[in-house]
């Protein structure tokens, strides 16, 4: 990935580049590798104040460079890139903190793509960990200066495959397990010790008072966001099941205005997304609001091991059957290229529904809970399909468990029939065929 950002240092010229991808680790390393031997100003925002921002900046950007001890952006930038005949980096990291702060910074920044005779050619690299924030405000901000921005660079996400292979001592029914709850964030994943099962890990690693992940949800919220229990009363009823606008309001009694503009400040955060329904794309932050959040008095009295059997030990692995989704879904992009999967009402009641500008239909149902895929279930993907108007091409049957033997002769028989157990699943690195 930082080879494309070599490419935009060795043209001529002065551009932006915004770097975005939900990995803090894998974007500073991109950024690390990048910055090896070249004249590079490093600054990483922070929460502050308009004036605060800049100041902290000069102190770290500007020291000895004759600035007054309260610049305003022109100072520091003026300072900075002076004519050179070395053409500058300029590195901005949690870049939404500096928007926040000065929403003109960018702007001024704009304007250094004119190429201005006073100043050196530059490379400004726009850094942020919030993908959802850059495409749903800064994109649609910088449209009527698309002119001076040269890429959105994605710096793609820690997928369920990519965190597997990296804690690949784990069995692959743990690495799922562990996902559903940590999502594919290597910070998090240290938490979870892998000689231990999923139960004595929630028990030791989140349950027990003491434990870091105990409290992480409620950090999380509280670093992000103000007005915590409004926040927190809209991410309960979500992970409660009342995933509609008008299921909110009916709940919390808030109105839909309010509601509305909320669930937008979640999903610029990357916590929510929509669908056809709100659903909490943090992992971490879902499994606290579907556990722990509406059981805290439990939570306080019970002990890890009490608390886990009575709230958690029975519905566990329905919980983890979206997620297996998902694990499926990415197994399949990476075996039936150029698929896209379509979302919506009237195919709910498929698991998975893909087609390619071929024309070609892909259905899928995934099985986490059974022990045991059988006939009947691929009878009831077919019913549901017919009752969708859908008619596939492919059929998909992902299972955590076995087949049964009569669906083993129909997949022998019937070459659009896929069967797909563990051993498939298993595979760290699928292959496109």
């Amino acid at each position: 990935m930082h080879t494309d950002l070599e490419t935009y240092f060795e043209q001529a010229g002065s551009r932006i580049v915004v770097v975005h991808g939900e990995s803090v680790a894998a974007i500073r390393a991109i950024i690390n590798a990048f910055m090896a031997n070249k004249p590079c100003h490093y600054y990483r925002g922070r929460p502050a104040s308009d004036k605060e921002q800049l100041y902290q900046m000069k102190n770290e950007l500007g020291p000895a460079r004759g600035l007054p001890p309260y610049p305003d952006e022109d100072d520091i930038l003026a300072a900075l890139l002076n004519k050179s005949a070395v053409k500058q980096v300029l590195i901005l990291d949690d870049y939404h903190y500096i928007e926040k702060s000065n929403p003109q910074f960018i702007e001024k920044l704009a304007q250094l793509s004119q190429n201005d005779a006073d100043t050196a050619d530059v490379l400004a690299i726009l850094v942020s960990s919030h993908t959802a924030w850059v495409k749903n405000n800064l994109m649609a901000k910088m449209q009527a200066n698309m002119a001076h921005i040269a890429a959105f660079v994605a710096v793609g996400e820690d997928s369920f495959y990519r965190i597997y292979e990296q804690y690949g001592s784990h069995s692959f029914k743990s690495a799922l397990e562990t996902y559903a709850i940590l999502g594919s964030d290597p910070g998090l994943w240290r938490y979870f010790d892998e000689k231990l099962s999923i139960k004595q890990n929630i028990c030791r690693n989140i349950l027990a008072p003491t434990a870091y992940l105990h409290t992480y949800a409620e950090y999380v919220l509280g670093l992000k966001l103000r007005e915590v229990g409004i926040y927190s009363t809209i991410l309960a009823a979500i992970a409660a099941g009342r995933d509609t606008l008008s299921d909110i309001h009916a709940h919390t009694d808030f109105s839909r205005a309010k509601i509305s503009v909320y669930l937008k400040n979640l999903a610029d955060l990357g916590l929510v997304e929509k669908n056809t329904r709100y659903e909490i794309t943090h992992h971490f932050v879902h499994f606290h609001f579907h556990y722990l959040y509406p059981h805290y008095s439990d939570l306080a009295l019970l002990g890890a091991n009490d608390f886990y059997n009575k709230h958690i030990a029975a519905t566990f692995k329905s919980y983890v059957t979206p997620y297996f989704k998902k694990v499926c879904m990415a197994w399949l992009s990476d075996h039936v290229p150029d698929l896209e999967f379509d979302i919506n009402d009237k195919t709910q009641a498929l698991d998975i529904v893909g087609s390619r500008a071929d024309g070609q239909i892909y259905i899928a149902q995934c099985n986490n809970e059974k022990p045991l895929m059988t006939y009947d279930d691929y009878e009831w993907l077919i019913f549901c399909a017919e009752k969708a108007a859908i008619s596939p091409d492919d059929i998909y049957l992902f299972s955590i468990g076995h087949f049964d033997e009569r669906l083993t002769l129909e997949a022998k028989v019937k070459k659009n029939i896929h069967l797909v157990g563990v051993s498939e699943l298993d595979a760290k690195k699928p292959i496109h065929r």
